[in-house]
């Protein structure tokens, strides 16, 4: 039984990945696994650790198709053989001592998991995380013993837990599509359920924040933390039963997670945000599980704000928009969002259509039908024997970046191919982004 099983995702990471695998390679504690699971890679992450464990037999790789990162992370935790087990991102890497010092704590302490900070890593500048310090460091604790430690739902990389107690509390990821909030379901139901709980102040993992192709930067991917903490609330439903102070202290660092998010999120999607989050926090507190003793001073403060007047909240906390009410809100009512996603379009003295295949020539003559003059298609290589489609011209994307801060762009394409043309639109600096979705393509 190796001491530790280090489980690294895999997708499209082959700018980082080396010095991620370099960076367990090293490790001073030799006895260790690293089970490296590629989520169906479309770039050259396959080839390269594949090549890593030919160098290292230590290295375990397991090819899939991509099912996303909960079922990414269930696999390679079905395969760990390991004491404990740990996570490193594969555009992050860690400090060589790292598995030692956090093994060794494990050891003494008898601990179900060992936590410690991290740091934050940009090209230019690393800043060091000093996120446990207000909670009870080297000394053993459980959640019952300090509810707050509930509220740390994140960095589950930054530590090791000890295997046979994942497998009998049963403790997994959601496996929902995408890469996007997972961590916040297995850290708690973690907390919620470990005996033995123990901090260390020092930090080993370098996480990467300039990483551009990040999850976080997927716009597709922001309802995804309500749906995180609805499956909490099913699977720990017998432990708020026996708990309560649990369930409070869940309930304050639900909010705490979601106004996160809200902060953090692109402008267009900030009231659909806001109005989900309004909806839940109505049903809590008509429920009577909102107590404002166990809420982080600065969050009840917002989340009260909101609570009593969710518009004059919004105006006073949301990003510049002209009218945000009515951009690309698609969780509210049908006909309010069509007309806004339109209306929103003719703001523009240049409209681009992404995509010049059956959906960007199906959404130019709806728009024609509009009266919405199109100013051309733009595609990313361009066919030479095709100039014009529709009556229109047909442009490279690189060609067309003196419309990048004037104009707007709508991606036409399926949806599943949506975010790779988003990024070439960042890549090339276009400001106004809008894409296509079933609603608008049933409602236009």
């Amino acid at each position: 039984m190796p001491k530790v099983s280090i489980l690294v995702p895999v997708y499209n990471v082959e700018r980082y990945l080396a010095k991620c695998l370099d960076s367990l390679l090293v490790q001073t504690l030799q006895d260790i696994e690293i089970i490296v699971v590629d989520d169906g890679s479309t770039d050259s992450s396959g080839k390269i650790i594949d090549e890593y464990a030919v160098k290292d037999s230590r290295i375990k790789v397991i090819h899939k198709r991509n099912t996303g990162y909960g079922n990414t992370m269930n696999v390679a935790l079905s395969q760990a053989e390991g004491e404990y087990v740990g996570i490193l991102e594969s555009d992050d890497f860690i400090a060589q001592e790292a598995f030692e010092k956090l093994y060794k704590a494990a050891i003494e302490q008898d601990a179900d998991v060992v936590k410690a900070n991290y740091y934050h890593f940009y090209e230019d500048r690393t800043e060091f995380k000093d996120l446990l310090h207000d909670y009870p460091n080297e000394c053993v604790f459980n959640a019952l013993t300090y509810p707050k430690i509930i509220d740390r739902a994140e960095a589950i990389w930054a530590g090791i837990y000890r295997r046979s107690f994942l497998e009998q509390q049963k403790i997994y990821f959601h496996e929902t599509t995408g890469a996007a909030f997972q961590d916040i379901s297995f850290a708690i139901q973690v907390w919620v359920k470990a005996k033995r709980i123990y901090l260390l102040p020092d930090a080993f993992v370098y996480y990467r924040r300039d990483n551009g192709d990040s999850s976080m930067h997927n716009p597709r991917r922001i309802m995804n933390v309500f749906d995180e903490y609805e499956w909490l609330e099913e699977i720990l439903e017998e432990e708020w039963k026996h708990f309560p102070v649990l369930e409070q202290n869940f309930v304050a660092t639900k909010y705490g997670d979601y106004l996160n998010h809200y902060y953090r999120v692109a402008a267009p999607y900030q009231y659909a945000l806001l109005l989900k989050m309004a909806n839940s926090f109505a049903t809590d507190f008509h429920a009577g599980r909102i107590k404002k003793g166990v809420f982080r001073p600065d969050v009840w403060d917002k989340i009260s704000r909101m609570h009593e007047d969710l518009y004059a909240f919004f105006l006073s906390s949301a990003k510049e928009l002209h009218d945000p009410r009515f951009e690309l809100c698609e969780f509210q009512n049908e006909d309010l969002y069509v007309d806004g996603w339109i209306t929103g379009l003719t703001k523009y003295p240049q409209l681009i259509i992404y995509g010049a295949g059956k959906v960007g020539q199906w959404l130019h003559e709806r728009l024609q039908a509009r009266g919405i003059p199109v100013t051309c298609f733009a595609v990313t290589q361009k066919d030479e024997s095709i100039d014009r489609c529709g009556g229109i011209p047909v442009q490279e994307l690189q060609d067309l970046q003196q419309y990048a801060a004037s104009g707007a762009v709508v991606i036409a394409v399926t949806e599943s191919l949506q975010y790779e043309l988003y990024k070439n639109l960042v890549k090339y600096g276009f400001k106004h982004v809008y894409r296509m979705d079933q609603m608008l393509r049933k409602q236009l």
